[in-house]
């Protein structure tokens, strides 16, 4: 049995476990999860193997589904082809072209709570997305996993294309002569663990893996403070309180030094200008406000009616706009009107778009909508 030694302000645990539960590290030494003990700063991963995995590459059209659809559909088709009760799920999409393409693995995650036994991990990924986020795009990588052999191959926009079993002189042939034109190329050739004597040209991978795989695999609840996002908004709180605390620093420091110029004036004569410079103050504050509503509420539907002119079709027009802080709401009508939020995504000062209420057939004159979108960072 290993002995887990700590040597680094941050440690990283990777388990994976058999089919009989037997617990052990990337290299194959058995581990006991009781004598895992993370501290604060630690992940500890747990990888699902190959065997307990399905593996998929999904593909949608970006005309009709926007980044914030993909989970949504992935989990649609999960449902279709999974052949689990309880079904855990892992992807990765990648735009390429007018298409999103998705990585996804799926489990049991029953099964997968009966070999945790109650342990609790700080990430749960796939093996072979693990691995393969070492190597780059068109590539492959052969490795062992509790002595079964597996290919895994990336396509041209590095998002893993295929994670295939080898353990058959057949299997090898097969995925041999499929994959023949990067097998050739023995610079795209790696292997991870792996000391057998299928495709002997094969180079060591240097083992990496991205940043992005691991927090992709986070589970809810953790906080990870090994990483930048964890402290944007903590960092943002103590910084607006030490620009409040000396902007209170500054105002009792002025306030000090006006009544100390101001002593030879009688209090009631302090009170009545003090008074007086609040209500002018006021006065031109609202002035500003009140030009300044007035300015936005000039230029700022026309900048939209504009935009909108050029990134509708032709077959799709607007009945009614309404234009708020942060949100533009639009009513009417057309023809394929679902393809709007992806292509209103489009706008560079569009944050999401999504229908407010379902599309309704109107006779042959098309479909009716009500869409809201939600702008960038618009504040006022």
């Amino acid at each position: 049995m290993k002995k887990l030694r700590k040597t680094k302000m941050v440690n990283q645990y990777c388990l994976l476990a058999d089919e009989k539960g037997r617990v052990t590290d990337l290299q194959g030494s058995e581990l006991e999860t009781q004598a895992i003990k993370p501290q604060l700063l630690d992940k500890v991963i747990w990888l699902v193997t190959p065997q307990r995995c399905l593996f998929k590459q999904l593909e949608y059209d970006t005309e009709y589904v926007s980044a914030s659809e993909i989970e949504e559909c992935v989990r649609s088709d999960i449902e279709q082809w999974t052949i689990w009760a309880d079904t855990a799920m892992f992807h990765l999409s990648q735009k390429v072209g007018q298409h999103w393409k998705v990585a996804v693995w799926i489990w049991d995650e029953r099964k997968e709570n009966e070999l945790l036994n109650g342990f609790k991990p700080t990430h749960i990924i796939p093996h072979s997305a693990y691995v393969a986020s070492s190597i780059d795009a068109d590539e492959l990588m052969i490795t062992q996993v509790f002595g079964q052999e597996w290919l895994i191959v990336k396509d041209a926009g590095n998002l893993v294309h295929g994670v295939h079993s080898a353990d058959s002189q057949l299997a090898q042939h097969q995925l041999e002569r499929r994959y023949e034109r990067q097998i050739e190329r023995k610079d795209h050739l790696f292997k991870f663990q792996y000391e057998g004597s299928w495709l002997p040209d094969a180079k060591p991978l240097e083992f990496a893996p991205k940043a992005q795989i691991v927090h992709q695999g986070k589970q809810k609840g953790v906080v990870d403070f090994t990483e930048v996002q964890t402290y944007i908004k903590p960092i943002a709180a103590l910084g607006l309180a030490l620009v409040i605390w000396m902007l209170g620093d500054y105002f009792i420091l002025n306030a000090n030094l006006n009544e100390a110029q101001d002593k030879t004036v009688s209090l009631s004569s302090q009170s009545m200008d003090a008074m007086t410079k609040r209500n002018e103050f006021k006065f031109i504050a609202t002035k500003l406000t009140t030009l300044n509503s007035y300015l936005d509420r000039q230029q700022q539907p026309m900048e939209v009616l504009a935009n909108l002119t050029d990134l509708l079709p032709h077959d799709v027009y607007l009945n009614a706009m309404e234009v708020n802080n942060n949100t533009i709401n639009l009513t009417g009508q057309g023809s394929n009107v679902a393809r709007l939020p992806a292509l209103l995504e489009q706008w560079e000062l569009v944050e999401s778009a999504m229908f407010t209420s379902d599309i309704r057939q109107v006779g042959d004159s098309g479909e009716t909508f009500r869409l809201q979108l939600v702008l960038k960072g618009v504040t006022h």
